[in-house]
């Protein structure tokens, strides 16, 4: 595809709404829009004015109702919100030579920057308003700014001012990398312990299935929610035991497979289990050694008052836990929130939110700390 020609882009989201918009640019654009075209007034495209519009249908006089509109950059078709109408138009328009383009080709198209591109691309995918507003303020020019102030402190040689903008920035990464993609907490432990009814209150609703029945949870089962404004996806696998048979051999392996790439591990046990010494899932501690774990006594509604109080003595960082107590799982909310959620930023702080973006700042910051700061920053130029 060349800057030269005639493009067809689906702005709005693919799929149903109350109006779809497509973007007609180049310089066929008036002639492939008005083949298909039927004025209601008889007005000619060509003579269509700067944000002017004009009314009629496609393709025949009973064809879709579409509105046109005049644009700096071509023409802007709107048609009923949902996916017929708007694929026969792209389908319409393609049949008259002009080029399919995506949402991300024509972002690049139409952005300022590289950096403003890739905000706009995944503005689409943030699960929550928080992470859409961090995402908008880079859009905006937030991480574009930051990365230039570093690049003239370079420049002029105050390295130690580079190195500390990009040190915090890099910081930042642990909010960057989870605006499109929620974080993952996988609860595990041994088969009963009351997993799923804990993701169910987590969430209000029952999204994983309970029985009393050991090893019910044979596949994973995955339930999006938000804490504190981020997504986060809460993941209830096999209970972790010597299995009985292959299909439980294959849960656990799933298990095993989520627990190597969790942001979080919650390991569950019943709060008998934990008072009496025998912490859950023991032999199988190899499998999340380096993730970040917090412990949880679960049905601790099956304790005295007294135990209870024993239990928080011998283990101080334990959570006690009860799935069918009215704020039961609250303590675990608490804790999920305390590890997993980012802190706090200022407005319009400076956020790397691609993996390529933090990768290249921190070659930046370990290219000046080996004195070669010319080479830093053309890195971080070639980000902009």
């Amino acid at each position: 595809m060349t800057a030269t020609d005639t493009t067809v882009c689906l702005l709005t989201a693919d799929g149903r709404g109350a109006v779809a918009v497509l973007a007609v640019e180049g310089p066929g654009a008036d002639s492939a829009v008005a083949r298909w075209f039927r004025s209601a007034s008889g007005w000619q495209l060509a003579k269509l004015p700067l944000g002017r519009i004009a009314f009629g249908r496609w393709a025949a006089d009973d064809g879709e109702e579409v509105v046109i509109v005049r644009t700096e950059s071509g023409l802007e078709i709107q048609c009923h919100g949902g996916i017929a109408a708007s694929r026969a138009i792209v389908q319409s328009l393609v049949e008259s030579g002009v080029a399919r383009l995506d949402s991300a080709g024509w972002q690049q198209q139409h952005a300022r920057d590289s950096i403003a591109a890739q905000a706009a691309e995944r503005l689409g995918l943030c699960a929550t308003e928080r992470a859409a507003l961090v995402l908008l303020d880079q859009y905006n020019g937030a991480l574009r700014a930051e990365l230039e102030q570093a690049i003239a402190a370079i420049e002029r040689g105050d390295y130690s001012q580079a190195e500390q903008q990009l040190s915090t920035l890099a910081k930042r990464w642990e909010v960057g990398r989870i605006l499109t993609t929620p974080a993952r907490v996988v609860l595990t432990g041994p088969p009963n312990v009351g997993k799923s009814s804990l993701i169910n209150a987590l969430v209000g609703y029952q999204r994983a299935i309970v029985f009393d029945t050991p090893g019910t949870t044979r596949d994973v089962v995955t339930a999006s929610t938000a804490i504190e404004g981020w997504a986060v996806d809460l993941v209830d696998t096999a209970g972790l035991r010597q299995a009985t048979d292959g299909v439980e051999q294959s849960g656990i392996e799933l298990a095993q497979a989520e627990l190597a790439n969790a942001d979080l591990v919650v390991l569950v046990g019943e709060a008998e289990q934990w008072l009496a010494d025998q912490p859950p899932a023991f032999e199988f501690a190899q499998w999340f050694a380096d993730r970040p774990t917090v412990r949880v006594a679960n049905k601790c509604d099956r304790l005295t008052n007294q135990s209870q109080e024993l239990l928080c003595k011998h283990a101080s960082e334990l959570i006690l836990t009860s799935a069918i107590e009215p704020h039961g799982a609250a303590p675990l909310l608490e804790a999920i929130a305390g590890r997993v959620v980012p802190s706090m930023l200022e407005p319009q702080a400076a956020v790397p939110f691609t993996l390529e973006q933090q990768q290249a700042i921190l070659a930046a910051c370990n290219l000046l700390t080996s004195n070669q700061p010319e080479t830093a920053a053309l890195l971080l130029q070639a980000l902009l």
